[in-house]
């Protein structure tokens, strides 16, 4: 399940971390080896490629909210620069600006976190042949039923990536988040140096 395709050289983004190992093969194996019910392998197999797919889109809204905050950061710091010149809350339309800055910065750190893994193709297929020859590490499974090991195999594949693309997406959303609060600073500064400018006027 560790190992590339020998057929190519397939790029490897993402290599399986210590803990994922010891829950591969403590947990999940140890699981999956002890059901033999093809129902519920096929309901967990399906449950977790619509984790993948949910994780997929969740990704790509975090994207889609970093990149509209990136855009509109950028361009209100632009115009609050240009059309606050002399302001008597200067130090209010500074640190506007520089929090708008932050937010665009934040949310380009957002989009550029995208380590995602994926499926090795290798495995993929490997698993066609898990009832008779263990994929990766792990150890064979103790029933030979052909579609059971498939199931068993391909379940643990789809865990992986849903949890690496979890993992990447819980640190696009916190970077999302610290953007979001930057410019909700800056927005209220803003609206502090014109209720300067009003009651000073």
């Amino acid at each position: 399940m560790t190992r590339p395709s020998t057929a190519f050289k397939q790029p490897v983004r993402k290599q399986i971390s210590t803990q994922e190992q010891a829950f591969l093969r403590e947990v999940a194996f140890a699981r999956l080896d002890a059901t033999v019910d093809k129902e519920s392998l096929q309901h967990v197999c399906g449950s977790f490629w619509d984790l993948c797919l949910w994780e997929k889109q969740r990704a790509s809204t975090i994207d889609t909210k970093a990149a509209g905050l990136l855009g509109l950061s950028s361009v209100a710091s632009a115009i609050v620069t240009a059309v606050t010149p002399g302001s008597s809350a200067i130090a209010l339309v500074t640190g506007a600006v520089g929090f708008y800055l932050f937010a665009a910065i934040l949310a380009a750190i957002a989009l550029l976190v995208a380590n995602y893994g994926t499926f090795i193709d290798g495995d993929v297929f490997d698993a066609l042949h898990a009832h008779h020859t263990p994929v990766g590490k792990l150890p064979p499974f103790t029933d030979h039923d052909p579609f059971n090991c498939y199931l068993r195999e391909t379940t643990m594949q789809r865990w992986l990536v849903y949890r690496w693309y979890g993992t990447e997406n819980d640190a696009k959303a916190k970077w999302l988040l610290r953007s979001q609060v930057s410019s909700v600073i800056a927005v209220a500064l803003l609206f502090g140096a014109v209720f300067h400018r009003m009651t000073c006027a």
